[in-house]
């Protein structure tokens, strides 16, 4: 079966510190059914930066915060077979670099009539970088505006948004970052930049009209390969899984996305991995027909969104 990908932007906790912001809108619902009427989910939106107020040229988080309904599910960058990609835009000051948001890894959803879509549920939180430009003035607050909207299903579906305007302070010195709990766990399920993931063998195989992703490892191991809306490549079919405590393995074949015509084989997306009930997320890129054997090495971290280090004079 074809996953249709959408090419809608997507995006990803609670409690506020002292730059929390305010209480932003509940998502009105713009479809309703009379059973929906009843029942009246409403999915819940917070937000709070990852440091106590930027630093002129440093790196820091505002992180937009989806908590879906029990139950219920939004849609990841790409949505899969069905669905609407979830999307958040933050926009700032002038001369501010805002960038895409990061959204956390999703989960594999399966439809009652065999539609794969890619999903996220409980607490989702969005990352998007912010850089304050050099010459940003100490003391000043600086005002954001924050666009979502989503589509909410569980067997029905609601479609939902929100706008608000948060602020921030600039101080100098060093960031100060915020020590929460939440921010942490959610940091931890962003796709790993930098480093793939080690202990892992990865091959790439056939052509641009069609071909195979598979990875295997020499333990006991799940592996599961969303592609990214913009991916050359996505995934039709997941087939050849196997999983032992020697040896795991699962293929996955690949088409053109929906509209591109790739030159070769190419294919980026977020690969999952999970080892003794813990789960990681990585960002990975592969071009071109290739062929790695596995390491028997502990699995790699990667690279996680963090505060700059101190500029070396």
């Amino acid at each position: 079966m074809a996953i249709r990908p959408n090419f809608a932007p997507a995006l990803l906790i609670g409690a506020f510190l002292a730059l929390a912001l305010p209480a932003l809108a509940q998502e009105k619902s713009t479809e309703t059914t009379p059973a929906e009427e009843q029942a009246k989910p409403e999915l819940k939106v917070s937000s709070l930066f990852d440091v106590k107020a930027f630093v002129p040229g440093q790196m820091a988080h505002l992180v937009v915060v989806l908590d879906v309904p029990v139950d219920w599910h939004i849609y990841w960058a790409n949505p899969g077979a069905s669905g609407l990609a979830t999307s958040v835009k933050v926009t700032g000051p002038e001369g501010w670099k805002i960038m895409a948001a990061r959204f956390p890894g999703p989960t594999l959803h399966k439809g009652e009539g065999g539609e794969i879509t890619y999903i996220l549920e409980g607490k989702a939180a969005f990352f998007v970088p912010i850089i304050p430009p050099d010459n940003a003035q100490i003391g000043q607050e600086v005002e954001f505006e924050v666009q979502a909207s989503w589509l909410m299903c569980k067997g029905l579906c609601r479609r939902g948004s929100f706008q608000s305007k948060v602020k921030a302070k600039v101080a100098g010195g060093l960031p100060v970052r915020n020590s929460d709990r939440f921010i942490a766990a959610m940091r931890s399920v962003l796709p790993r930049r930098g480093m793939g993931p080690s202990g892992i063998g990865i091959s790439l195989t056939g052509n641009a009209k069609e071909g195979d992703l598979t990875f295997h490892s020499l333990d006991s191991r799940e592996f599961e390969f969303f592609a990214y809306p913009d991916s050359p490549m996505v995934v039709v079919e997941r087939n050849s899984l196997s999983q032992s405590a020697e040896r795991s393995m699962h293929n996955f074949h690949l088409k053109p996305a929906y509209g591109k015509t790739p030159e070769g084989i190419e294919v980026h997306g977020v690969l999952r991995v999970k080892a003794k009930e813990r789960t990681h997320f990585f960002e990975i890129q592969y071009k071109g027909v290739m062929n790695l054997a596995p390491k028997e090495i502990p699995a790699g971290h990667g690279n996680l969104p963090e505060l700059p280090k101190k500029p070396a004079k």
